[in-house]
């Protein structure tokens, strides 16, 4: 087994979603999660954001159509990508996902009977998990 050090030790990821609208992304990242948008380029015609909430980040690359629900497409489609995001408190969070009217699905955890998780989907399709142990 590899031991972290310092030296080898990962920090904090970011992943990159590709939309294909990218003013729809950032308001629904920014009104239904309650992320902030941090970085836009170019001003005047966006085609790149950066949304962030806490040590949670996305970066929001718009190249075009939504990509099918059903049917697999080549990699510079919109759609489609799984991010786990680690929540201190769900229920307060799931509370104020509510009250921003966000449509969530809570899914039952594996790990254990006190965590569990819930998941929404941006408007491409990329699912966003948030999980947590609940109070």
């Amino acid at each position: 087994m590899v031991q972290l050090t310092p030296s080898n030790e990962l920090g904090p990821c970011t992943p990159s979603l590709t939309v294909s609208d990218l003013a729809a992304s950032v308001k629904y990242y920014t009104e239904s999660l309650g992320f902030t948008c941090s970085f836009r380029y170019p001003d005047l015609a966006p085609s790149f954001a950066i949304v962030e909430r806490g040590f949670a980040r996305f970066m929001l690359k718009a190249v075009g159509q939504r990509r099918p629900q059903a049917t697999p497409q080549p990699t510079e489609t919109c759609g489609r990508h799984d991010s786990l995001i680690g929540v201190s408190d769900l229920d307060a969070f799931a509370r104020e996902l509510d009250d921003r009217n966000t449509f969530f699905a809570i899914v039952p955890g594996k790990a254990g009977k006190d965590v569990q998780g819930l998941e929404v989907f941006d408007p491409d399709g990329n699912c966003c998990f948030f999980f947590g142990q609940t109070r």
